[in-house]
């Protein structure tokens, strides 16, 4: 009994196992009838293959609708004309034929036969009747490209219609007529470009901030010139300005600090966007036969350097009309650097000039006397090191956070208006609501007096550094008066 049990048990394990060996010989088989199976694949046809050695001349001809003239009110039926671009190679350098002064972009031009031979058709459509090549445009082709050899030898391609159903172009090459190709819009867009689509582009320095050492813009007889100073302008009272303008040959005055990062931005962020002319014949159009010269001094390793722009009119959508010093190529300056420059050139000292009307700089400071009624408070600055020592003139103790709070109100004091906009009204007098007297030890002058009088209903105005036009409300120039009767209560 127990031997059949052993003998059952052997043949249910065998059993088993053929089971098992089954299962996977099933399973490879259908694996390698899966391999075996042939997968559809979406036809490729190269359309051309031609050589780039050797070529020295590129014709493109054109078919193109012209709407016609309309601008005297004439209404003309649009009709199909045709133009031609030649690009020749000489000296190792690409001409157009038409603009012979002109370089061309050597990688423009070799993309035309790179594209010609990268470009795939997915449907080979056989001719077995060459007259029926007209169908497919070809009688009058959109676009005829020749290729001329040093040999002497040519290669000719044309692009017919554009098949509606798929937006695919009839391609053409005319050593096999039984063989009509399609391409897609890469190849058609290229060939019906003009010499504005291959020109070499100048090249625009690359400024890093504080590359720039100055600006000159000149227009006429405007002449403004703004100066950068990387450390600060040691004929100023303070160094925290960097940038300095002068008008027409005037003194420098310093340039608000947010203007001055417009200015960094415009000059760190110029490029030329598209050409728009390899001549003179728009000059009028583009406001280039206006032009003002905005000249562009930077470092460049250990020189000094000098970009030359002419600038003609914006566009409404802020662009300038830029053609580089020495250049015939006509651009649009990027966006960035024409919104800022259009605020520098324009040279209006209100809108360049810094709001602050007193940027504190006490390492410069040796003295300072406040007055305002019958108040009048002289604080010494000794200086040791960065370490400053402030003193009553008087030999009284110096009541030092009274004294900062009026300091911070006149650091916190802003132009609000300028003179030049907003009339004075005599009626109020000019009576002096606040004195501040300086003494400085760096700068071209050494002493300095901030008054702020009377001006209007509403304003004061204030004079420092040779110059009276800033407004300010009549409560802040109060308060600053009422902080220094405060001091001494």
């Amino acid at each position: 009994m127990k031997d059949k049990r052993i003998r059952n048990l052997i043949i249910m394990i065998a059993i088993l196992a053929l089971m098992m060996i089954a299962y996977f010989v099933t399973g490879a088989l259908l694996d390698a009838g899966d391999d075996t199976t042939p997968q559809e694949t979406t036809p490729s046809y190269p359309v051309a293959d031609v050589s780039p050695d050797g070529v020295e001349r590129i014709t493109m001809t054109v078919k193109y609708l012209d709407s016609g003239d309309h601008t005297h009110g004439e209404d003309k039926e649009a009709e199909y004309k045709k133009r031609t671009l030649t690009l020749i190679l000489n000296g190792g350098e690409w001409r157009a034929e038409e603009y012979p002064d002109v370089p061309l972009d050597k990688d423009a031009v070799d993309m035309i036969i790179d594209d010609l031979n990268s470009a795939k058709s997915t449907e080979l459509i056989s001719v077995t009747d060459e007259a029926s090549l007209g169908a497919y445009g070809f009688d009058e082709p959109r676009v005829t490209l020749t290729l001329a050899y040093t040999d002497g030898s040519a290669r000719e391609f044309l692009i017919g219609d554009e098949n509606s159903f798929n937006y695919m172009y009839y391609f053409l090459d005319p050593q096999d007529k039984t063989k009509v190709y399609m391409v897609d819009e890469t190849l058609p867009s290229l060939l019906t470009g003009n010499v504005l689509d291959f020109v070499l582009y100048d090249e625009m320095p690359k400024l890093e901030s504080g590359d720039a050492t100055s600006l000159k813009w000149t227009q006429g007889d405007n002449v403004l010139v703004y100066t950068y100073y990387p450390d600060g302008n040691d004929k100023d009272y303070t160094d925290d300005y960097l940038w300095y303008l002068s008008v027409n040959g005037g003194a420098e005055f310093a340039i608000d600090e947010d203007v001055a990062a417009l200015i960094t931005e415009a000059l760190t962020t110029m490029s030329y966007l598209d050409c728009l002319a390899c001549d003179t014949a728009k000059d009028a159009e583009h406001g280039l036969d206006k032009a003002g010269r905005l000249e562009i001094s930077y470092k460049s390793g250990t020189d000094i350097k000098t970009l030359a722009l002419d600038l003609g009119a914006i566009t409404d959508d802020g662009y300038y009309h830029v053609r580089p010093d020495g250049s015939l190529l006509t651009y649009y300056l990027s966006t960035v650097a024409s919104d800022n420059f259009e605020l520098l050139l324009s040279g209006i000292e209100r809108k360049l000039r810094p709001d602050e009307i007193f940027y504190a700089d006490y390492d410069r400071v040796d003295g300072i006397t406040f007055s305002a009624g019958d108040k009048t408070l002289s604080v010494a600055l000794t200086h040791d090191g960065s370490k400053i020592t402030y003193t009553d003139k008087s030999g009284a103790e110096l009541d030092y956070n009274a004294y900062a709070r009026i300091c911070e109100a006149l650091e916190e004091l802003s132009a609000t208006s300028y003179t030049s906009v907003y009339d004075g009204d005599a009626s109020f007098g000019d009576a002096l609501i606040f004195k501040a007297d300086f003494i400085f030890n760096a700068g071209e002058k050494t002493t300095a007096t901030l008054e702020i009088r009377r001006y209007s209903e509403k304003y004061c105005v204030v004079s420092f550094m040779d110059r009276a036009d800033q407004l300010v409300t009549l409560d802040k120039a109060n308060a600053l008066a009422n902080l220094l009767s405060e001091y001494f209560k």
